[in-house]
């Protein structure tokens, strides 16, 4: 049997890869690889993807205030920062700012209501990242924001699709 080369990668699709985000950490990639996260709280996992070029973005971003540059040595846990670096890395991938697409999950109220000195981080979370997202003439097509469950978030690059565990309950794909 004669096995010609080329006819083994006639598919020059790249495998799959997974690329795991941590808390106040951001990725940009192109399809087909899938972006997750987990530990979505109070905090928020913000996706932005260019359909056009199968070309995506997650930040799980923590904290809704105004950074302090001399003090924070991470300033992805704020919105403004982390979807401004995750609109550079997907424009350097070839991302059409104003094809973007975004999808957020999280922002719940993780704290007893008696010790919620924070007075609900989660909301305002939430309402810091969609302020942001509407500077930026964003739209938001699609959320999983509130509650009271930690969640964890696969991104898949092929078709933008989210697909959300919360707890014990069921997938939900938004």
């Amino acid at each position: 049997m004669n096995h010609d080369r080329d006819s083994d990668q006639e598919n020059d699709t790249p495998p799959v890869r997974t690329f795991r985000i941590t808390t106040n950490g951001l990725r940009a990639a192109r399809s087909p690889h899938i972006l997750t996260t987990g530990g979505i709280g109070s905090c928020v996992a913000v996706t932005l993807y260019d359909p056009g070029h199968r070309i995506g973005g997650l930040a799980h971003v923590s904290q809704p205030g105004n950074p302090s540059p001399e003090l924070d040595d991470n300033l992805h846990m704020y919105p403004a920062f982390a979807i401004e670096a995750l609109l550079r890395s997907m424009s350097r991938l070839g991302a059409i700012r104003g094809k973007l697409e975004a999808k957020l999950v999280g922002g719940g109220n993780m704290f007893d209501p008696v010790y919620d000195l924070l007075d609900d981080v989660g909301r305002q979370n939430v309402f810091a990242v969609r302020a942001c997202l509407q500077e930026y003439e964003i739209p938001v097509i699609g959320e999983h924001v509130f509650g009271k469950r930690g969640r964890r978030v696969f991104f898949h690059l092929t078709d933008g699709t989210v697909r959300v565990f919360a707890g014990n309950r069921r997938e939900i794909v938004i």
